[in-house]
């Protein structure tokens, strides 16, 4: 028993520091693909990016404080890197608990969390901001983040 907590702590460690990597790999290139081949529409080009929205929501709701400008860019970082890590250490740790996780290189875990993530919670995040039930993600962005995905994973 003392082995296996031991084996989950490496792993949860070693998922965490793996994510925050995986993450700085996928920001660049998200940022290569936007500026070279994927230009976002005009009116996408003006909205804020969805950590940036996740950030806000949470400085808003749990701080009671409004982003200022200047804020943002850093706050939007803060919300990726956490992300990236806190899911890193899960898959780590869950590789560790359940080999099985780890199957097909970690695939179906990374497709779990894309569809949680990125078409569930940030649409989600992104009509409630907006007060619109109906708001969607532009296609431009749904190709590029499976894309990215494959850096981080």
């Amino acid at each position: 028993m003392r082995r296996k907590r031991l084996s989950l702590w490496r792993g949860l460690v070693a998922g965490l520091a793996s994510g925050a990597v995986a993450s700085l790999a996928m920001g660049q290139f998200h940022s290569l693909v936007t500026k070279k081949w994927v230009k976002p529409p005009k009116e996408q080009q003006k909205e804020e990016d969805s950590t940036v929205k996740v950030a806000s929501a949470v400085s808003e709701g749990v701080f009671k404080h409004r982003l200022q400008r200047q804020e943002k860019k850093a706050a939007s970082s803060a919300v990726h890197y956490a992300f990236g890590a806190t899911v890193g250490g899960l898959y780590g740790a869950a590789a560790e608990w359940k080999p099985a996780v780890a199957s097909a290189a970690g695939a179906p875990f990374g497709a779990a969390v894309w569809l949680g993530a990125h078409e569930i919670a940030v649409p989600c995040i992104e009509a409630r901001q907006a007060a619109n039930p109906g708001a969607t993600v532009p296609a431009g962005s749904r190709v590029r983040f499976p894309l990215g995905l494959r850096c981080y994973g």
